[in-house]
């Protein structure tokens, strides 16, 4: 190769170099554009498919005791109550951590919450998160128009603010 009229000859240790930084280069860029949110996207998905999961199992035993005061084994004020007994004590692996139920009514008042035990038999309507989302209303919504989903919301922490993927089930028949 010639420069300003001169014979430059590279060694073969530079050409090796040179390719190798190439491939490393278009590695990373293949990485940070395409694989790592890729990954982030599929690991949004697998801990919405967790939470829908755990949701199911809760609203299952919901169901359970809705059908044990539907045969008459109890009545209506003790299956609610051991309802909430029952979904208010369970917890589940989220993958970053356990993650717990909460159940609230239409108005939204707060039925049970092992997390926040202080907003329990409240109105938790005007309850908002670090972005003004009235997440409680926001679930009610979810439930009578939708029947179930997902909602994502950002909430203050003593560690700072979290990123929470919750899923929301109406449970009908009370």
């Amino acid at each position: 190769m010639r420069i300003g009229g001169r014979q430059i000859r590279f060694s073969i240790l530079f050409k090796i170099l040179t390719v190798s930084f190439v491939v490393l280069a278009a590695f990373a860029c293949w990485y940070c554009y395409w694989a790592l949110p890729k990954f982030q996207a599929d690991k949004v998905q697998d801990a919405e498919a967790r939470t829908q999961n755990a949701v199911e199992l809760a609203w299952g035993a919901l169901n359970y005791v809705y059908q044990m005061e539907q045969s008459g084994l109890l009545p209506r004020d003790q299956a609610q109550a051991y309802a909430l007994v029952a979904v208010g004590g369970l917890q589940w692996d989220t993958g970053d951590g356990d993650g717990t139920f909460w159940i609230n009514d239409s108005n939204p008042v707060l039925l049970v919450d092992a997390k926040n035990p202080g907003l329990v038999n409240t109105n938790v309507a005007d309850v908002t998160d670090e972005d003004g989302n009235f997440i409680y209303r926001d679930f009610v919504a979810i439930g009578q128009n939708q029947g179930e989903g997902g909602y994502t919301y950002r909430w203050a922490t003593g560690d700072g603010v979290v990123t929470n993927m919750s899923y929301v089930k109406s449970f009908e028949p009370w």
